[in-house]
């Protein structure tokens, strides 16, 4: 190990803008520019007191050590690894301190690197790292200690007792040394006593032996978790208390809850040990048919969607939904303004696009997947996005509609197919293009997912959730300009269902118009 000291590091930054700064008062300035004040320096590398000069120092000395071939760790910034077939040289840098750690010839290579472009202090062997001492023996090296041990010991007034073999209170007989006093009342103006807490707090920081010792146990992908998050790898969800599969390890649940969140496990078996009154631990130990292990959940229909094929009609799902909804708010499907009737709901569950989940304790629940559709367009150096503001529909009514391109979604469709085809759907007779991918781009990195559940105004009385993935393309062939409609037919070409297609309420004809485009909105 060995340790360099970067002499005045911040003055190797190159800035990456204008910086200027005022005149330093004992500058002599020539006679021509006066008055001083109408003037300033311009920077050409970073100094001392400029927020930046920390940033533009790592920048520095990390392009400096890339360039020869070291690997920046991902998870810790300031450590640089290189490895050759001679060895290894791990170099840690804090501030303008570099601590360097390797074989041999690699460890002297480094280091004559580091002098080739930076003026250092080599101050040899490394014997002081962020409060630890490092004594290098010659079977190893000791880390250690002793130098806080013995300033802590110093603080308190401990430096010179002697161990004993009994427990007892330590206590001095001058008052003014006793830690375990009550405060006086102007202790605040004449300076605080050395508390009994800050004793304990030294002890454990020297016990625990180094800082941070709490975040050993987590896994070094959650240090970059936004990064995963933007490139899709997970997807972070609001999960309601009420559904949070986690409580069944760590809560002690009713019977009912417990069951509940057994079933939404998928088949786990789980066996419930209780320890003590208000703590339970639960054991996952295989997987079967829950119904043959939880004899209660044989008979009950939790958080079940039901299968489309239950219903063969319309008329079958509504003599279905009037008992398990709020008395006559079926009644107003179709004839208060806005609302669909039941053959448009028969019609979204048949195919697909909306689902129906029922638990036997509450009222059901139509969960529905939409791709909202933000399609970016430039008129006259100006960026605009394509809004929907009116539809007609099938009853001739003419509503306002203030929305992106949407649809809801069909089972197992992923947010980008489900775009595809809401842009083919919506203006393929504008593109007249058999592959719309060819001329759709995506914006990458731009993807919101939002979940929602809200009293349905649609179908009065029906509880829905809404899970909204949004995202941002360039389409060509749409440019921005004027406004324009299209002609569409809701529930494509349902021929089998005709029947029940004409007797729903269907969007005909949207009206759209290029509106501007607001930047934040993509920030999320």
């Amino acid at each position: 190990m060995r340790l360099m000291d970067v002499v005045t590091a911040y003055l190797y930054g190159s800035l990456d803008s204008d910086i200027y700064m005022k005149i330093p008062e004992e500058f002599k300035m020539p006679v021509a520019y006066t008055p001083r004040n109408l003037f300033s320096i311009k920077l050409q590398r970073s100094l001392y007191g400029l927020k930046q000069s920390g940033r533009m120092w790592y920048q520095r000395l990390s392009d400096y050590l890339i360039k020869e071939g070291y690997m920046n760790d991902p998870i810790c910034p300031c450590v640089f690894i290189k490895k050759s077939e001679t060895g290894f040289v791990v170099i840690e840098v804090y501030v303008n301190d570099i601590n360097i750690i390797g074989t041999p010839y690699e460890l002297s290579k480094a280091a004559g690197y580091l002098k080739k472009e930076f003026e250092v202090k080599d101050l040899g062997k490394t014997k002081l790292c962020l409060g630890l001492e490092l004594e290098h023996k010659e079977n190893g090296i000791l880390v250690h200690q002793s130098a806080y041990t013995e300033r802590l010991l110093r603080h308190f007034n401990m430096d010179k007792s002697h161990p004993l073999s009994t427990h007892m209170v330590v206590r001095s007989l001058d008052p003014q040394k006793d830690m375990f006093r009550p405060k006086q009342t102007d202790e605040d103006m004449l300076g605080p006593e050395v508390p009994y807490f800050n004793a304990i707090g030294g002890l454990m920081y020297l016990r625990e032996f180094i800082k941070g010792d709490r975040t050993k146990h987590i896994s070094p992908k959650f240090f970059h978790t936004h990064e995963l998050q933007e490139s899709r790898q997970v997807d972070v969800k609001q999960i309601r208390s009420s559904d949070n599969l986690a409580d069944l390890f760590t809560k002690s649940l009713p019977t009912s809850t417990f069951e509940r969140i057994v079933y939404g496990i998928g088949g786990v078996i789980i066996v419930r040990c209780t320890l003590f009154p208000l703590y339970s631990v639960f054991i996952p130990l295989g997987f079967t048919d829950l119904s043959t292990r939880f004899p209660l959940m044989a008979n009950r229909d939790l958080n079940r969607s039901i299968d489309p094929t239950t219903f063969p009609t319309p008329q079958t799902l509504l003599h279905w939904l009037k008992p398990r909804l709020p008395s006559e708010t079926v009644t107003l499907w179709g004839t208060k303004p806005g609302t669909k009737n039941v053959h448009n709901l028969w019609l979204e569950l048949t195919l697909g696009e909306s689902s129906i989940l029922y638990n036997t304790n509450s009222p059901p629940i139509c969960t529905t997947e939409m791709i909202f559709v933000e399609i970016i367009g430039n008129f006259n150096n100006n960026k605009k996005t394509l809004c929907q503001f009116r539809q007609l529909l099938s009853d001739g009514t003419m509503q306002p509609y203030n929305c992106p391109l949407s649809r809801r979604m069909k089972q197992g469709e992923s947010p980008e197919v489900a775009a595809y085809r809401a842009i083919k759907e919506e203006f393929g007779s504008i593109l007249q293009v058999e592959d719309v991918t060819q001329i759709v781009q995506m914006v990458p990195g731009k993807y919101k997912r939002v979940e929602n559940e809200i009293n349905s105004s649609t179908y009065p009385g029906l509880k829905s959730r809404y899970v909204m993935h949004t995202l941002f393309t360039y389409v060509e062939g749409l440019t921005a300009g004027e406004p324009f409609v299209t002609e569409v037919s809701e529930f494509g070409d349902c021929s089998e269902f005709k029947e029940f297609v004409d007797k729903a309420l269907r969007v005909k004809r949207r009206n759209w118009i290029w509106r501007r485009f607001d930047e934040d909105s993509m920030n999320f």
